[in-house]
């Protein structure tokens, strides 16, 4: 296993759950209508996942010698929740699609691998439950 790819892999996930976190909280905050009382605990359920997530990624990184890294990715704002739900899907599919990449690159590994896989699999369920909202 190449440590310092995985490391630099985790940090480029570390900094999209970080990015999800303030997306979800700032979807949150401004939902509005009826749609708010079906996705208000949504945004709030998914912005606590991701900053377990968070959590997560940044301990591996250091148990794997590495330094977490701080840097966030621009949010998307927009009040319009149709395109909200479209910007959570990209984001979940970006992880999704980042998790497993990771996964092919942590070879014997075997407590990294069970903890991307776990991921992955958290991340596809997110994935699916986003289409179907927007179906």
């Amino acid at each position: 296993m190449n440590k310092e790819q995985v490391i630099a892999e985790l940090n480029e996930i570390l900094s999209l759950e970080y990015t999800a976190v303030l997306q979800y909280t700032y979807q949150s905050i401004v939902v509005k209508g009826l749609q708010r009382l079906e996705l208000l605990p949504l945004f709030q359920a998914e912005a606590s996942e991701s900053l377990g997530h968070a959590k997560l990624i940044g301990d591996k990184i250091v148990a794997l010698g590495g330094i977490p890294t701080a840097e966030v990715h621009p949010i998307n704002t927009t009040t319009d929740t149709r395109r909200m739900l479209e910007n959570d899907l990209e984001m979940e599919t970006r992880a999704a699609n980042l998790y497993a990449q990771v996964l092919d690159h942590a070879e014997d590994d075997t407590a990294l691998r069970v903890m991307l896989e776990n991921q992955v699999e958290t991340e596809t369920n997110s994935v699916e439950e986003f289409k179907r909202l927007l179906a």
